[in-house]
């Protein structure tokens, strides 16, 4: 199929001697298209043009037996040249006529009620060398028309004289016994969200499809037929489900696709060609959504006033997000499920979610922004219903609009970058470069007796005051009375194999020796055990983990210099 902005828009200015050569040649055409007569059926054959319809043809079929009429309609502009040829069918000559990339744009229409649409159409002539004229004829008006081929739709560069020119030019369109109403509005405050609606009489149902046409993809714009229908279709990028669509003024759900009607080929043939303008002059019309340059109070602020209740249809979430109140650089998102009755607070620090990952879909009648953590390491603390449960890599905040949502996406993505640099200038004791021993009080202070899973776990940690790089750290299970004792050289540790991670309630910060040698000793219950080359330290919580992790790395490089 041609690019749209060939088969569409692209002007060509015929002149006036062009103009008159091509209607000669279809006068000339209009007198070779007459009765023919096979087994004493005659078939009444006629070709009508008007000059003033953009080179529309109609051929009429009049059937001498069955009284049958049948009406071809064309614009000369769809036919394919090199599909024209003559032929003999059994016991008569015909010519047969064939469309660009074979689209059905033949209108056909049967005793005065439209049949279908044909790519197609064979034209009966008297003989073989009537035939060989009418083919001859046919390809030089298929030629002349191409080379004088009107505009068929003036490009706009004002979206307000476009969106009005929509307004005024979707309407009514019958198909045969099928009514259709059809209109469009769009919003004053940002004219790029626009509405489709489409009543059907016959049906007293109605259809509102409400998008920003930014979303659409500008190579899925078209018209078709199908059966004996003209539509007009857009696609979004990606078939991205963005399109609201309401059925008798209640939410059913997102689509990918809007479809409209066209009463003809030439309508549907310029709608289409209004909306491929309306998506060029959309995108030059976006909002900026967010500031994305804004600093972290400014952002947070627009979070807590942008993450609030929503209702679509019956289902209710009440929603709230907040900075941590003891610990910085950590946020609790709270949704309450009004239906189910069921609250959940998700506690997280926005450095760990991935910020590449943070976007925006429709389920449903539902529109969320999934944040997600990297790697989708369950990092994200979930509390239900006040008890605690498994951590998690993922949740959900849902929105009122697409737009709403494009526009959260933009302010948490900012959050993750604002975070990061948080992250990066992390200090131990407020110092960037403290001293050893106070790296390991600092580290001391932070392993602490840890209760997970009805389970209590006491910790600690220790180092050689002329050997501090030697550490021996402790963790007794309280319920079992079982003591686990681990000595180390902080410099056998492999920095890059330091990390937090979580296994369902519990939050564990693992270290791992260089080449994974076991040069790590261990003492189970005051007797010699075996030599590991790893080991697992306890933490309350993710910040209290992340905290660890920071010293430890912060002690092996200091101590291999």
């Amino acid at each position: 199929m041609r690019n749209l902005a060939t088969f569409f828009l692209i002007i060509f200015f015929g002149f006036h001697t062009q103009a008159q050569s091509l209607d000669d040649k279809l006068e000339q055409l209009q007198s070779s298209v007459k009765k023919v007569i096979i087994k004493d059926v005659e078939y009444d054959q006629k070709l009508k043009f008007e000059k003033s319809s953009g080179y529309i043809i109609t051929v009429t079929v009049s059937e001498s037996k069955r009284g049958k009429v049948t009406e071809y309609t064309f614009n000369l502009f769809d036919l394919e040249k090199n599909k024209i040829k003559f032929d003999t069918k059994k016991n008569v000559a015909i010519v047969q006529i064939g469309t660009k990339a074979d689209k059905k744009v033949i209108k056909n229409v049967i005793d005065q009620k439209v049949s279908s649409y044909l790519n197609k159409i064979s034209i009966m002539a008297e003989g073989v060398e009537s035939a060989r004229s009418l083919n001859d004829q046919l390809k030089a008006v298929v030629e002349e028309a191409d080379k004088a081929q009107h505009d068929f739709f003036p490009k706009m560069t004002s979206l307000v004289d476009l969106l009005g020119f929509l307004e005024s030019n979707l309407g009514k369109v019958e198909v045969n016994d099928d009514v259709y109403e059809q209109s469009f509005s769009f919003k004053k405050d940002n004219n790029v969200i626009v509405t489709f609606t489409t009543n059907d009489v016959n049906k007293s149902s109605s259809e509102s499809m409400t998008l920003n046409f930014g979303d659409i993809n500008q190579r899925k714009i078209d018209f078709i037929t199908r059966g004996n229908a003209v539509y007009i279709e857009a696609e979004t990028n990606g078939k991205r489900n963005l399109i609201e669509q309401t059925k008798n003024g209640e939410i059913s759900g997102f689509k990918n696709k809007i479809v409209l009607r066209g009463n003809s080929i030439e309508e549907g043939r310029k709608i289409a060609a209004a909306l491929l303008n309306l998506k060029e002059l959309a995108d030059q019309n976006q909002k900026e959504l967010y500031d994305p340059n804004a600093d972290w109070a400014t952002t947070v602020d627009y979070l807590r006033a942008n993450v609030k209740k929503v209702t679509r249809n019956e289902i209710v979430y009440d929603q709230s997000i907040q900075e941590h109140d003891r610990i910085d650089n950590q946020l609790i998102f709270e949704s309450i499920e009004k239906n189910k009755d069921k609250t959940s607070k998700y506690i997280f620090n926005p450095s760990d979610l991935n910020g590449a990952k943070i976007g925006f879909s429709t389920r449903g009648t539902a529109i969320m922004i999934n944040c997600e953590t990297k790697g989708k390491k369950s990092l994200i603390q979930l509390q239900e219903n006040g008890g605690l449960g498994n951590y998690q890599s993922s949740f959900n905040i849902h929105f009122e609009s697409i737009e709403k949502a494009r526009a959260m996406k933009k302010a948490l993505v900012r959050l993750v970058q604002l975070s990061n640099e948080k992250n990066q200038a992390f200090l131990i004791q407020g110092k960037e470069n403290p001293a050893v021993k106070e790296s390991l009080d600092y580290l001391i202070h932070n392993i602490i007796d840890v209760s997970v899973n009805e389970k209590t776990y006491k910790q600690s940690l220790f180092y050689e005051e002329d050997k501090p790089e030697i550490i021996t750290f402790e963790i007794v299970d309280l319920d079992k009375d079982d003591k686990l004792s681990y000595e180390l050289n902080l410099k056998d540790l492999n920095e890059q194999k330091v990390s937090f991670d979580t296994r369902g309630k519990e939050v564990l910060v693992m270290a791992e020796v260089k080449g994974k040698q076991d040069l790590i000793k261990s003492t189970k219950n005051g007797e010699d055990d075996k030599f590991v080359d790893k080991l697992s330290i306890k933490a309350k919580g993710i910040e209290e983990a992340r905290i660890i992790v920071h010293a430890l790395k912060y002690l092996i490089n200091k101590f291999n210099g």
